[in-house]
């Protein structure tokens, strides 16, 4: 399994858009197509959907 990284400033602010608290996830893909996060503790990964740029 991939390991997640932190999130940047932006990131964090985009996944406390959806009342999440952004120290518990990490990122573990940001791309055009996809933005998924996964919790530190349970593992449970989350697609959120992509953002506008």
């Amino acid at each position: 399994m991939k390991q997640g990284k932190r999130p940047t400033v932006a990131q964090r602010k985009y996944i406390q858009s959806f009342r999440l608290n952004a120290e518990n996830w990490l990122v573990v893909r940001d791309n055009n197509e996809a933005f998924v996060i996964r919790h530190r503790l349970s593992d449970k990964e989350k697609k959120l959907p992509r953002r506008e740029r």
